[in-house]
């Protein structure tokens, strides 16, 4: 379960960040500002890629996180697609993708639905 696990944060990794062409901000404050501060209306084309990127990492680090205690596996879980999730829209803020918060939201969202 640990490989389907890393295959998952890899996979959202690539899918998010590519082409890789990074030129980050000089502070985390810049970064943070670059975040499209209202929620916007997310497209079919995002919310494909979000559910089939997400919803697997749900499913995975519950599976992962089997031997734990139910309460602690959940929170091991959405834990785990919240702070991906921001790290990956961080990121983006040094690309030329857009980051949003409503992206990690819906991130989020699709990571519970996965488990």
């Amino acid at each position: 379960m640990g490989y389907l696990l890393l295959g998952s944060i890899a996979l959202i990794l690539f899918g998010t960040l590519y082409p890789f062409g990074f030129s980050c901000p000089a502070s985390l404050g810049v970064a943070l500002h670059r975040f499209d501060p209202l929620f916007h209306r997310i497209g079919r084309g995002d919310l494909a890629a979000t559910l089939v990127l997400f919803v697997p990492l749900g499913l995975a680090a519950t599976a992962w996180a089997a031997p734990w205690q139910p309460l602690v596996r959940v929170a091991f879980a959405l834990g785990l697609g919240a702070s991906l999730s921001f790290c990956v829209e961080l990121g983006q803020t040094c690309t030329s993708r857009t980051a949003s918060w409503s992206d990690v939201a819906l991130n989020v969202i699709s990571t519970a639905i996965g488990i």
